[in-house]
C-alpha cells in the first residue's frame, strides 16, 4: 500500500485536473450529459493523463541529481530513490501502451493532437524547458492542445474566442508560477530557465496576459448572445484578482493545480462560475 502511494505521487495525479479541459467544448455546446460522448471524453482525459504522468516521470529521471538538490524535490520518489529507475520506465511504458489503445478508439484529428502534445512534452524536458520565454509558450500550448482535442473528438467547432481565453489564461497561470518561483527561495536553484527572467519582465507579461484574458472572457460572452453569460465575467475577474494577490500579496503561486484547492475564496469563485455558466447554459441559454 505504502508503495502503491509513491507510484501516486510519482505519477502526480494531482496534476490530471489541468485535462478536464477536454470536457469543455461538450461543456460549452450543451451536451455534456450525453452520456456516450461523455464517456468518450472521459477516454481522452485518460489519454492525456497517462501521457503527462509519463513525461513526468521521464522528466523526473533525467532531473534527478538536480533535483535532489531542491529543498521540497528531493522528497520525489525516483529523486529520493523509493522508486527504481527500471520500474519508473515500466510505469512509463505501460502508461504509453494503454494510451496507444485509447488512441485507436479516436479520429485521425484527436490521435494528430495527443501526437503533438506528446512531441512538445519531449522537446519541453529536452531542452526547451531552459529557453526563455519559449518555456512558457510550450506550456501554454499543451492547455491549448487539450481543449481542441475535445473539440475535434467530436467534431465540435470551439469558440475562437474561447481558444484565445484557454491560451490567455493557461500564459497567466504559468507566468504566475514563474514569478513565485523566482522570488521564492526554492525553486531558483533547480529550474535553469529562471536566471533568464526578472521580476520587473514577469510583472510586464502578467500585466499583458491578465488584459488579454479578461477582454478575451468578456468578447466570447458577447460573441455567444446567450442572455446572462456576461455576467459570468464577474467571477473569471475575481478570480483573477485574488490569484494576483496571492502571488503578489502571499507569496504563493508555485503550484497552480494546488492552489486553487488550497484557496478558499479561489475554490468558491471557480465553483461559483461553474454552477452559474451550467445554469446559463443548460436552463437559461
Amino acid at each position: 500500500m505504502q508503495h502503491l502511494r509513491l507510484i501516486l505521487k510519482q505519477i502526480r495525479v494531482h496534476q490530471w485536473v489541468k485535462n478536464v479541459l477536454v470536457f469543455a467544448p461538450l461543456f460549452f455546446v450543451g451536451q455534456f450529459f450525453m452520456l456516450d460522448k461523455l464517456s468518450m471524453a472521459g477516454e481522452l482525459f485518460m489519454a492525456f493523463s497517462l501521457l503527462a504522468s509519463s513525461m513526468y516521470i521521464l522528466n523526473d529521471i533525467n532531473d534527478r541529481h538536480v533535483d535532489r538538490l531542491h529543498p521540497k524535490k528531493k522528497n520525489r520518489p525516483i529523486a529520493a530513490g523509493k522508486i527504481k529507475l527500471w520500474e519508473g520506465y515500466l510505469i512509463m511504458a505501460i502508461f504509453l501502451a494503454i494510451t496507444g489503445f485509447l488512441m485507436t478508439q479516436f479520429n485521425l484529428k484527436t490521435n494528430i493532437l495527443l501526437g503533438g502534445y506528446l512531441v512538445l512534452n519531449l522537446l519541453y524536458s529536452n531542452g526547451l524547458k531552459s529557453v526563455a520565454i519559449i518555456d512558457i509558450f510550450l506550456v501554454a500550448l499543451m492547455y491549448l492542445i487539450r481543449i481542441k482535442a475535445g473539440g475535434e473528438l467530436f467534431d465540435i467547432e470551439v469558440s475562437e474566442w474561447l481558444v484565445l481565453v484557454t491560451f490567455f489564461l493557461a500564459l497567466f497561470l504559468i507566468i504566475g508560477k514563474r514569478r513565485a518561483e523566482l522570488t521564492s527561495k526554492s525553486g531558483h536553484s533547480t529550474r535553469e530557465v529562471l536566471k533568464s527572467y526578472n521580476e520587473q519582465f514577469l510583472d510586464y507579461c502578467l500585466v499583458v496576459v491578465i488584459s488579454a484574458t479578461v477582454i478575451g472572457y468578456s468578447l466570447y460572452t458577447v460573441s455567444m448572445e446567450i442572455s446572462y453569460l456576461l455576467y459570468s465575467s464577474f467571477f473569471v475577474f475575481f478570480g483573477m484578482f485574488r490569484y494576483v494577490y496571492l502571488i503578489y500579496v502571499e507569496g504563493k503561486g508555485e503550484a497552480p493545480d494546488k492552489l486553487i484547492f488550497k484557496d478558499m475564496w479561489l475554490l468558491i469563485t471557480v465553483v461559483l462560475w461553474a454552477a452559474y455558466v451550467f445554469g446559463v447554459f443548460y436552463y437559461f441559454g
